[in-house]
């Protein structure tokens, strides 16, 4: 007789994102992390938490990890990889995935546009979750500062987390003047 297999789904939902144990790790342990940076960020995770508490139940499920690197285009055939973060969460939040690194590298609008374009032409895209779009980014951003604290073994992102932490701290503090 074969033993059950336990698959582990995550929640994308307020507390896996920012409560005081969130699944990528505690975010405010980073080592690199500056005395300036740190109360910014938790400060951005509070008032996240609070617009968030608004979505209700993480009733969609999500691929979680929807970026360019997870896509694979061979001539007309697509593919997704990459399941591991799998679960439930908002429609919101799997767009906030999906186009975050656009605030970065650029092409956000344009980014934005065409997701929601591309969304749209097969359902509505929930308002409610769309109007707390800049609140779904900021967590988004948080659960990447997270990584590295929940995943000690993995070094390849170590070397761009001062990079990342001065670019997340630097968008929380602009979070916090326009939504604070």
């Amino acid at each position: 007789m074969e033993a059950a297999r336990v698959v582990f789904t995550p929640a994308w939902k307020v507390a896996t994102l920012v409560g005081d144990n969130p699944t990528f790790g505690r975010f405010w342990e980073l080592e690199g992390l500056s005395d300036e940076q740190r109360p910014i960020l938790l400060a951005a995770r509070d008032r996240v938490r609070e617009r968030l508490a608004q979505l209700g139940p993480a009733d969609a499920l999500i691929h979680g990890d929807l970026v360019p690197d997870n896509i694979l285009v061979n001539g007309a055939a697509t593919r997704v990889i990459d399941f591991d973060d799998f679960g439930w969460s908002w429609v919101g939040f799997e767009l906030a995935t999906s186009i975050f690194s656009l605030q970065i590298s650029g092409g956000f609008d344009a980014g934005l546009a065409g997701y929601l374009e591309g969304y749209r032409s097969i359902r509505p895209m929930p308002e409610h979750e769309l109007a707390l779009l800049p609140d779904l980014l900021v967590a988004r951003a948080l659960s990447y500062l997270g990584w590295p604290v929940g995943r000690p073994e993995i070094h390849s992102m170590r070397p761009l987390v001062p990079f990342l932490a001065a670019t997340i701290t630097e968008a929380c503090r602009r979070y916090l003047t326009l939504h604070g």
